[in-house]
């Protein structure tokens, strides 16, 4: 949860702080999302949390809950999720009356629609969300069996399979814009006296553009020589479905780069073969790539600003100086290589089988500077190593593991000026926004920290170790020392 100190009063939105109080919302579940006394009294609320927040000052605000309902009479227990918009005054009860006219699915428990009018609040229970309509289907075994699978099989295998069964499982739900859902399921065609198991990943987007975009961009990826000839892994698209708006995916085996042991001297070789891995998706040619430049970088960060001058006013002063920075640094860091982008690189999003590094989730692919990149995830980096204490030296030693990887595949210099400039970019745009949009404990200590450290970084204190990414690697340092500044 969010501490007290750390929500924001907005004359808009006066009642956000009882929406974020999860003790407060926890009440309100029990007392709102039943459909009557009996079921109230059967099922108990018994945890709550908010695991998204997408807030703009004077805007209507969405808040993400994760509700745990446990059955007295089974002792059963069951986890739900529970998308809210929060309105000005009078907003809500309009809202409410035009969503109980659309189809709605009933949740595992307690209704589709809940409406708290003196919080100004509207909560869809999930798989219902105003903008995402495929989810039902796609969340839902039966309705993927006899729906969306059989399509997505013909497509994939032809006629004469039929499916045996499925499961689903949830991995990454932002309301009002998009899901994507495991699916594990088994076939048989009884012509080809065969069985077949698969995993996939279906992608529903707010927008037919962005679905279609991601499909064309990642088919024109899997059909470069570099990813034929494996030097250049990715997860493989399978199909588009436009009439539901879902873009399907092959699953990769093995686990992400963030599950691995940061701590584990294994893991700089890991590095190093990611780092080289984004270095060949910058060579290849993508003809659909929306682009991503640096004038869109400094709006966002001017917007952080904005919202944070609202979340963290205690902080905003740094905030301000670290923005002005930066974009006083703008035209120092000159013309830079225009190459196609991951654009949401973190080390979740490569996944590790034995040796072997494969890059996923490219359906945001750009084109600009390869600094932004490689910016983004030495971000990650920095940001994961103050997160569990790891000494300066050691996470110099990730850093320079990483560059060393990239640098060994491209033509281009990477003057450090230039890519620390998008370092510090990144903390804030993507490490900080995402810290406040978690909203989780530890938020306020979480901020303060990447400000520091991105402080230190754009006024020059802190340094990028790009010299020494090609020398040999060093041994690890002793546990004790932690992440400092330069003298």
């Amino acid at each position: 949860m969010i501490g007290i100190r750390d929500i924001p009063y907005d004359e808009t939105l006066p009642q956000l702080s009882k929406a974020l109080d999860v003790s407060l919302m926890l009440e309100k579940f029990q007392a709102t999302m039943f459909e009557s006394e009996q079921f109230s009294h059967r099922f108990r609320v018994t945890d709550c949390e908010v695991v998204y927040v997408k807030y703009k000052p004077q805007k209507p605000c969405t808040v993400c809950y994760q509700v745990v309902i446990r059955d007295i009479s089974t002792n059963q227990v069951h986890t739900q999720l529970h998308s809210a918009r929060i309105f000005e005054s009078g907003g809500s009860t309009p809202r409410y009356t035009n969503a109980q006219h659309l189809p709605l699915i009933p949740p595992y428990c307690g209704k589709a629609l809940i409406h708290i009018p003196e919080f100004e609040m509207v909560i869809w229970s999930f798989p219902n969300d105003r903008k995402l309509r495929a989810l039902p289907q796609l969340t839902n075994p039966v309705l993927l069996e006899e729906q969306l699978l059989p399509e997505l099989i013909v497509q994939l295998f032809g006629q004469g399979w039929t499916i045996i069964r499925a499961t689903t499982e949830v991995m990454n739900y932002v309301p009002r814009y998009s899901c994507t859902v495991k699916v594990m399921f088994q076939m048989r065609s009884q012509e080809l006296a065969e069985k077949k198991s698969l995993i996939v990943y279906g992608k529903t987007y707010v927008d037919q553009k962005s679905g279609e975009n991601a499909y064309a961009v990642m088919h024109e990826l899997w059909e470069t020589d570099a990813r034929k000839s494996g030097e250049f892994r990715m997860a493989q698209p399978a199909w588009y479905d436009l009439t539901h708006n879902i873009f399907w995916q092959f699953a990769v085996s093995g686990t992400t780069l963030l599950q691995y042991d940061m701590k584990n001297p294994h893991f700089t070789t890991l590095l190093e073969k990611a780092g080289a891995s984004i270095a060949i998706l910058h060579t290849l040619p993508v003809t659909k790539a929306h682009p991503i430049r640096v004038e869109d970088l400094i709006a966002r960060l001017q917007q952080t600003n904005i919202a944070l001058s609202y979340l963290k006013p205690h902080v905003i002063q740094r905030l301000q100086a670290i923005v002005t920075l930066l974009m006083a640094q703008t035209d120092e860091i000159g013309d830079q290589p225009e190459t196609t982008l991951h654009g949401d690189l973190h080390l979740k999003n490569f996944i590790v089988d034995g040796t072997s590094v494969t890059m996923i989730d490219l359906d945001e692919v750009g084109r600009g500077s390869p600094f932004h990149d490689v910016g983004s995830c030495i971000a990650f980096i920095l940001y994961q190593g103050l997160e569990i204490g790891l000494p300066e030296p050691w996470i110099e030693e990730l850093v320079g593991g990483f560059l060393q990887g990239y640098r060994r595949k491209i033509t281009w210099n990477v003057p450090e000026p230039v890519l620390r400039w998008h370092v510090v970019a990144a903390l804030i745009d993507e490490r900080v926004t995402r810290c406040l949009k978690k909203a989780k404990p530890g938020t306020v200590q979480q901020v303060e920290r990447l400000l520091e450290l991105a402080f230190r970084l754009a006024s020059g204190d802190q340094k990028i170790p790009i010299e020494n990414s090609l020398s040999c690697v060093k041994k690890h340092p002793s546990p004790n020392t932690t992440l400092r500044s330069r003298a």
